[in-house]
């Protein structure tokens, strides 16, 4: 996770499309990928468990060396598909 000043995601993800607004709606799929930062991955689901309803399998996945030149090691992210 990224600590960014309050508003960066409105006034400059969300109108950029480089984001959408959270909403407590269900997630119907997820995933946590991560670089070499398994127990990392592992608290990020946790979160994401206390933070809203998700569905029983949360996939994790360690991205490849090619994928991970751009990111570094310890990088963790999480994609998503929420229901309508």
């Amino acid at each position: 996770m990224v600590n960014v000043k309050n508003g960066y995601g409105r006034n400059f993800l969300i109108p950029k499309k480089l984001a959408v607004e959270a909403s407590r709606g269900k997630l119907d799929r997820v995933s946590i990928l991560h670089v070499n930062a398994p127990e990392e991955a592992r608290q990020l689901e946790q979160m994401l468990r206390a933070a809203t309803p998700c569905p029983e399998e949360i996939i994790v996945a360690e991205l490849t060396p090619g994928l991970s030149t751009h990111t570094g090691t310890g990088m963790v992210g999480v994609s998503f598909i929420a229901g309508h």
